[in-house]
């Protein structure tokens, strides 16, 4: 939006985007290796078709990630003579951190003081 008023030209606005983004491609890999135990060579394992070991994926559901834009200006340009003109102004962005709607992906947040790993965080003074 612009507003003109003498030799002051304000321009304010605003903006929201919300991504939606839904992933189902879900493949499910697996592993295969080829070491040569079947024939002593482990390229002529692979043309045979005989893997020494594999192993089958566990494929994952499908993400729903969603993920939120806020954005907001306000600028002014001010003609002090023909010949000089001022352009100044102020912007805010505010990005949130994506999630899944399925809670299926998370985020390491570290006001959250609860240690359910392997591994011990500590916060604060030690």
């Amino acid at each position: 939006m612009t507003y003109i008023r003498g030799s002051h030209n304000y321009k304010v606005g605003f903006s929201y985007v919300k991504y939606l983004q839904d992933n189902t491609f879900n493949p499910g890999f697996g592993t295969f290796n080829f070491d040569g135990r079947f024939s002593g060579e482990p390229f002529a394992d692979l043309l045979l078709g005989n893997p020494g070991t594999f192993s089958r994926g566990q494929g994952r559901p499908g993400l729903a990630m969603r993920i939120t834009e806020y954005a907001a200006y306000i600028q002014d340009e001010y003609r002090v003579t023909p010949r000089l003109t001022l352009s100044y102004g102020i912007r805010f962005d505010r990005y949130t951190a994506p999630y899944d709607k399925n809670r299926l992906f998370f985020n390491f947040d570290p006001r959250q003081r609860q240690n359910r790993g392997a591994f011990p965080v500590r916060l604060g003074p030690h």
